[in-house]
């Protein structure tokens, strides 16, 4: 090994009884480990230097890039074959998709040689073949929203994506942040939390007494178109009743009207007589000149004296009867007034009775049925069927008007019993007026109370609410102009347009598939071909 290379040093031979293998050899003398030989000898003696060092890096290097090398040919050689896949995969693809547009077509081809043996009609398998291309339409249509909603979730995860790493990236901000700003935030954002939390309750009840202001104005609405309309009401019944009170005649006017009617039928009688007198002289001249008219001016003059007078009777008895009329007027409306204070009375006693012996009324029917079918076995002696019949038929009229009037006494009992009783709770409750007054101003003093110590409160909780309010504000303000707030409120805002849109594109992909479920009928369809091609086979057989 030492004649090999160039000496570095001078060394004395070995002496005896030196093991050489444990006694290295170096530059600087008898030091260092037992290393290996370089050369792979037998000896473990070497000499370490830099060239031995650069010797063996060089070995390594030499090593790593064959390997490098060997690897970079593999990762070649795969790229190749991944690219192949590719193509061959592609080309399996466009292959599958040219077999089943092939197999559709040999499917249609099948289908059309088989309506010409069956011989169909050409317009037949025309319509049935637009059916068919409106069907695959719709497929298609199908197909392509199917696409679009894929797109449409795809776009939807990628957004929620965005959204978690922004969460990320807002909680390792937050993580890299000082501990004290970050305690501060944390209390900002508890303290944000309280206040939507108290906003949001405000909210509700000022949502609430919306509502109930709403509500209370309808009421008052209602109220008020209600008694405007009993107003009218009213106002339409005053003004029939003043009319009907101006049309109404008192006795002095009906008095003063008879009397110028009279006066006016006394002028008319006058005038009456005047126009006879006056007939009777040209009567009477008539006289004088011809005989053969006499008699009629005669039985005129006998006649109309007589009709004048009979009206003048008559005028004289409406006069005397309007007399007796107005003379009798308060007598008979005192006796009417008797008269119905006695039906009134004779009212109120019925009832009475009713009331009393409403509990003998089933005993009365009882005893009564007895004695019908008493005199209906007294009838069977004698009486013929037809009478027999009409006697059942009007026995039972006559049960069934009982029945009625039974029910409706015992519902009007019923009633008249349950408003006894609550005009009996009603006398109770308001039986003591000490005691309700007494109370009622007990309460009227409580709840003045009530209101005076709100009315002393009230201003302090708005006090309270306009600084709420204040805050509130001010960090809304400053929410909207955080960049990361309004990011973020455009991704939610994104976000649920996406999951509507998802939701529409979703619904009407159901509406498709129930459209194009054509399963029913295409097994249908199956099940007719089978009968029409055993119909056929049978026909061919017994030909």
């Amino acid at each position: 090994m030492i004649g090999e290379r160039p000496m570095t040093g001078i060394a004395r031979p070995p002496s005896v009884g030196v093991n050489p293998i444990i006694r290295p050899v170096t530059q600087q003398g008898l030091s260092g480990g037992r290393a290996v030989s370089r050369l792979r000898t037998g000896s473990m003696r070497q000499v370490h230097d830099k060239s031995y060092y650069m010797g063996v890096l060089r070995v390594k290097m030499n090593q790593l890039t064959a390997e490098i090398a060997h690897l970079e040919e593999i990762y070649q050689k795969g790229e190749r074959d991944r690219s192949e896949l590719d193509a061959y995969e592609q080309r399996a693809r466009k292959s599958a998709t040219e077999l089943k547009e092939l197999q559709g077509k040999l499917i249609d081809y099948n289908v059309l040689v088989d309506r010409m043996h069956m011989n169909h009609e050409m317009n037949e398998i025309e319509a049935e073949a637009r059916r068919e291309k409106e069907i695959a339409d719709d497929v298609n249509g199908w197909s392509d929203l199917r696409m679009i909603t894929l797109a449409r979730e795809i776009e939807i995860e990628e957004i929620a994506t965005e959204i978690d790493e922004q969460k990320r990236l807002n909680q390792a901000i937050l993580a890299g942040m000082d501990p004290s700003i970050r305690e501060h935030y944390e209390d900002a954002k508890e303290q944000c939390e309280a206040l939507r939390a108290e906003v949001e309750e405000m909210e509700e009840e000022l949502n609430n007494l919306n509502e109930r202001k709403d509500q209370l104005e309808k009421t008052f609405l209602i109220f008020t178109v209600q008694m405007r309309r009993n107003l009218d009401d009213l106002q339409v019944k005053e003004a029939a009743l003043l009319a009907e009170k101006e049309a109404q005649e008192t006795p002095e006017q009906k008095k003063q009207k008879l009397i110028e009617e009279i006066k006016t039928n006394n002028e008319q009688i006058s005038t009456m007589e005047k126009q006879i007198f006056s007939l009777q002289r040209l009567n009477m001249l008539a006289l004088v000149g011809t005989k053969q008219r006499g008699p009629l001016f005669i039985e005129f003059n006998d006649k109309f004296p007589a009709k004048n007078s009979e009206k003048y009777r008559e005028l004289m008895i409406k006069e005397r009867e309007y007399d007796e009329f107005l003379e009798g007027y308060e007598h008979q409306k005192q006796t009417l007034n008797k008269e119905l204070e006695a039906y009134t009375d004779d009212i109120v006693r019925l009832l009475q009775k009713i009331s009393a012996n409403i509990m003998k009324l089933e005993s009365a029917n009882a005893t009564s049925n007895i004695v019908d079918r008493d005199e209906l076995l007294l009838l069977q002696e004698n009486a013929s069927p037809t009478e027999l019949q009409n006697l059942h038929v009007r026995l039972q009229e006559e049960m069934m008007l009982l029945e009625e009037n039974e029910t409706r006494l015992k519902s009007e009992i019923a009633t008249l019993e349950r408003r006894l009783g609550e005009l009996s709770e009603e006398y109770a409750s308001y039986s003591d007026l000490d005691k309700i007054s007494v109370r009622a101003e007990k309460n009227i003093q409580k709840l003045e109370q009530r209101r005076d110590e709100l009315e002393s409160v009230l201003p302090e909780h708005e006090a309270h609410c306009e600084r709420l309010r204040v805050r509130l504000r001010e960090l809304t303000e400053k929410l909207e102009n955080n960049p990361r707030y309004a990011t973020q409120k455009n991704l939610m805002r994104k976000l649920e347009m996406l999951k509507e849109s998802n939701a529409r594109l979703r619904a009407e992909v159901e509406a498709r598939e129930s459209e194009t479920n054509y399963e029913p009928i295409k097994a249908e369809v199956r099940r007719l071909r089978t009968q029409y091609n055993e119909y056929l086979v049978n026909t061919i057989g017994r030909k």
